[in-house]
């Protein structure tokens, strides 16, 4: 048996800077609000690619098995979660800054390689992205 405050938890679910809401009860698992979302974001046969995180920590994988009340405390009955690929990307970004003015011959330009490690939520947020992985 699952007791819980909240009668119905919110739960608000990203993936790739769209956000979309449901109501569960806390008794609902995570992998129920997985396959919600997979069907509302239109992943349906993606299900093995994308996981859910707690928003902000895509380090940690939420168990499927785990129910939403437990990440929950009343009277807060919301529940933020980001919908990502299941392994981080690495990408290599050149990020490159001028110096001298824009109308100067001899403006210079000094760039260098870095790697992120980025989920597809962020992934359209970067313009010049070399060698993607």
């Amino acid at each position: 048996m699952h007791c819980h405050r909240c009668d119905r938890v919110n739960v608000f679910i990203t993936h790739e800077s769209q956000t979309k809401e449901k109501s569960f009860p806390p008794s609902a698992t995570v992998a129920k609000a997985h396959k919600w979302a997979l069907e509302s974001f239109g992943l349906k046969g993606r299900e093995h690619d994308e996981v859910l995180y707690l928003h902000g920590d895509l380090k940690t994988k939420l168990p499927e098995h785990a129910h939403i009340g437990s990440y929950v405390k009343f009277p807060h009955c919301e529940l933020e979660l980001c919908l990502a690929h299941k392994e981080p990307q690495i990408i290599e970004v050149a990020l490159c800054k001028s110096s001298g003015p824009s109308n100067d011959v001899e403006m210079r330009m000094s760039c260098c390689l870095q790697k992120f490690s980025i989920s597809s939520e962020s992934t359209e947020r970067f313009v010049a992205i070399t060698n993607a992985r």
